[in-house]
């Protein structure tokens, strides 16, 4: 499979951190000599990082039909062991001196400061043949479980999300997010696809060379997490300079509404169209967006499913919800959805298990105009004296007073936890959220952290979260 579709083999396919120019054909050059001593169709374990060589070996592993995994390039050696343990990969793709502590194998190549090792271990247990690539879910990196992704659900998103936003060889997308998180690399898949260009760089959007970057490279586009907008709206947003910038997307979480009408604002003062989206790695990473021109009117809704999509709720029983205002699960259906999960090496010999149908695990609301709203996890909700209560719902509320919060909890206790409070603003918090949702203070707990943990991808880690406070929700 073979994502770049530019024809013209001098356009600029890459800008990279010290500001070199790599051209489609120099990219593609690359891509064929890695193609050539990668052999015949294996598993390939690649600890990436967004730059050249990282890019190349993706598309490489891609070209020759082996079969990829992403993982972070600052993976835990204890996590990597045992993930190699699991799916005894035949190659291992890092730029680690670390990692010769393990013992693996013999190098075949360095190529820009990675090493491809051939690995003792080798199962030849099959892989499937639509299997294309494996990603984490929006977990820990360190678990097993995986999701198997073909080379439709890539193809098919990439052109989607190229068609809906009007991709072509004129855009430069700066590359704010890892590549071996899923939205990141459905920003690099599109790109691709349409011709355009990468800037990569890990300068952080807190520094100002990231900005200088930006306006010097002639960015036109750039997308973040909620976690991302944070940081552009504690920088003044309105006062920054965008450079070329026309586009910005947000996806990988939800934000509240009126920080979605304050960023959209900021954008159009500057003649950019902010779109909203929403996706899972289960399905190549986007689902639905939300028009620019819609934002205003309906901020923090999903919007309509993408090109080639169809999304619909669900009740318990699997019977199809049509009114509006009643919750049930968000369910899609598409040629992006993934072909299911694996947990050990046996699992990449299966086949398609879900048939082009999503159950997202998130419930959603429709409301009279149609649009889609999603009200929490499935799994997020506890029983607090006879009192349903949605984590994500309460979390939300807490985000749009200005919050930098999570919260998590169990059948006993609700517990918020805020980041960087001063003494004494847990008691008033905790007094303001019973009022506001009639929960049972003796259920509420609040505690300050410094700030609170997070994934590689920006989002809250709940897992660590729990670890703190002691909670077993």
């Amino acid at each position: 499979m073979n994502l770049i579709r530019s024809t013209d083999p001098a356009a600029t396919a890459l800008v990279l951190g010290d500001k070199t120019h790599l051209s489609y054909g120099e990219l593609e050059s690359d891509v064929a000599r890695i193609q050539k001593i990668l052999g015949g169709r294996s598993l390939v374990f690649c600890l990436c990082n967004n730059d050249r060589a990282s890019l190349t070996f993706y598309l490489a592993a891609l070209c020759a039909s082996h079969v990829p995994l992403l993982l972070p390039g600052s993976i835990d050696l204890t996590l990597l062991r045992n993930l190699l343990d699991i799916y005894e990969p035949r190659h291992l793709i890092h730029n680690r001196v670390d990692i010769s502590r393990l013992g693996l194998g013999a190098s075949k190549l360095d190529f820009c400061g990675y090493m491809l090792l051939e690995l003792h271990q080798s199962s030849e247990c099959s892989l499937h043949c639509d299997l294309a690539l494996l990603m984490t879910t929006s977990g820990s990196t360190g678990s097993a479980k995986l999701v198997r992704l073909s080379q439709k659900n890539l193809l098919s998103n990439a052109e989607s999300i190229s068609a809906y936003l009007g991709l072509n060889e004129r855009e430069r997308a700066m590359v704010t997010m890892p590549m071996h998180y899923a939205y990141g690399l459905s920003v690099i898949n599109s790109h691709l696809m349409s011709g355009a260009s990468l800037v990569l760089t890990d300068h952080s959007v807190m520094e100002s060379r990231f900005w200088k970057f930006l306006c010097d490279e002639r960015v036109t586009s750039m997308s973040g997490v909620p976690f991302f907008y944070e940081m552009l709206v504690k920088l003044h947003m309105d006062r920054l300079d965008f450079g070329s910038v026309r586009t910005l997307t947000q996806a990988g979480g939800a934000m509240s509404p009126d920080k979605v009408r304050f960023v959209d604002a900021c954008c159009k003062s500057k003649g950019i169209s902010f779109i909203t989206m929403y996706g899972q790695t289960e399905a190549t990473a986007r689902m639905t967006y939300l028009h620019p021109d819609e934002i205003q009117a309906k901020a923090g809704s999903i919007g309509r499913a993408i090109p080639g999509g169809e999304i619909w709720l669900e009740d318990e029983n699997g019977n199809e919800i049509s009114g509006p205002g009643v919750s049930g699960e968000l369910v899609y259906r598409g040629a992006n959805v993934s072909l299911g999960y694996a947990e050990k090496r046996a699992d990449l010999a299966l086949g398609d298990a879900r048939g082009g149908v999503l159950q997202t695990g998130d419930m959603a609301r429709r409301d009279e105009d149609g649009y889609v709203w999603i009200t929490g996890r499935k799994n997020r909700f506890v029983k607090l004296y006879g009192h349903r209560v949605s984590l994500d719902a309460v979390e939300l509320m807490l985000q749009s007073d200005g919050l930098d919060v999570a919260v998590i909890g169990d059948d006993d206790l609700l517990v918020v936890i805020i980041a960087g409070t001063v003494p004494g603003f847990e008691v008033g918090l905790r007094q303001s959220l019973a009022r506001r949702t009639g929960i049972n203070p003796a259920a509420i707990r609040v505690q300050a952290l410094g700030e609170l943990p997070r994934l590689a991808n920006c989002k809250v880690d709940y897992r660590a979260l729990r670890g703190y406070v002691g909670c077993a929700t």
